[in-house]
């Protein structure tokens, strides 16, 4: 009898301690689950977090950018209105100037009326050192250009300019009894570099002949990067935030690109070929991000092609 009394106390030892085992097993594998799944979500909410201020950070440095673009073009039209205005008016002077010369002299032949009106816009053109003054006939022969004086008495009635824009042409064929402006792509004196011009102009029907006033727009870009630069040192940013604006002078060599403005950082070649990889992942247009430096910088840019600002 006791013989069977221990072997079932021994059963029951047995029994209990195999179920406090895999009590304890059981309650180490719900504890290391519970734990994986705390941590899972743990990281998951880091990585939301990340993410979360990943995407702010993107929203403000877009934004920044997008502003100063507009800030950018809010200062190129009131630029460009007042150098609008200036042509204008001093084609308006060299018009009336021209036009009472030819009144007070009509006893004398038109080559010599016509000098009068040469040598008086000369003298004006001096005043202008960014405004020249032409005279040309209906022809397309110019008779008068205080920027250029050797092409003096050629005809460029069919001369293009690089987008084939026969300007000289449009001028003469255009509505001149109302001065208009005319846009077109021209050498600037003593250089190879083609830039913008505009030029205003008026037909004085008198003497066959048309009047106008013509600048570069180069001097636009010039004040647009000289008012920007004031703006972005005078308003307040995070110093974490750094601007950089390059002028991207050739798509085929952009790690060699002229570094106008920088803030918050000294630019270096990492920047420049994230500028290069960029521009190139978005086909040369920008308005994109991308990570750099070992994903320690985030960058946000566009290319101005008109002007080449990066």
């Amino acid at each position: 009898m006791n013989k069977y009394t221990n072997t079932e106390k021994k059963i029951k030892k047995i029994t209990l301690l195999s179920s406090t085992i895999i009590i304890l097993l059981v309650a180490t594998i719900i504890g290391i689950i519970l734990i994986q799944t705390e941590f899972t979500n743990f990281n998951n909410h880091i990585n939301n977090f990340k993410n979360t201020i990943i995407e702010r950070k993107k929203f403000t440095l877009k934004t920044s950018v997008e502003n100063l673009i507009n800030d950018i073009k809010i200062e190129e039209f009131s630029i460009l209105k007042n150098k609008k205005y200036r042509i204008k008016n001093q084609s308006i002077i060299a018009y009336n100037l021209a036009k009472a010369i030819y009144k007070k002299s009509k006893n004398l032949t038109k080559e010599e009326k016509l000098k009068f009106i040469k040598d008086a816009l000369t003298q004006i053109s001096n005043k202008e050192n960014d405004i020249n003054y032409f005279i040309l006939d209906k022809k397309g022969t110019i008779i008068l250009n205080t920027e250029y004086k050797k092409i003096e008495g050629e005809n460029y009635l069919n001369i293009q300019d690089i987008s084939g824009k026969k300007f000289i042409n449009e001028i003469i064929h255009s509505n001149n009894k109302k001065q208009t402006f005319h846009e077109y792509f021209w050498y600037k004196p003593k250089s190879n570099i083609l830039s913008k011009k505009i030029l205003f102009a008026r037909a004085l029907d008198e003497l066959d002949i048309i009047i106008g006033s013509t600048t570069f727009l180069e001097k636009i870009k010039e004040n647009i990067t000289s008012k920007i630069k004031e703006k972005i040192f005078k308003q307040s940013s995070n110093k974490e935030d750094f601007i950089l604006i390059y002028n991207v002078t050739s798509l085929n060599d952009i790690l060699n690109s002229d570094l106008i403005i920088q803030k918050h950082v000294i630019a270096n070649k990492f920047d420049k070929e994230a500028i290069k990889d960029l521009l190139i992942k978005t086909n040369y247009k920008g308005n994109d991000f991308i990570f750099y430096e070992d994903s320690e910088k985030l960058m946000y840019g566009s290319f101005i092609q008109e002007y080449r600002y990066f």
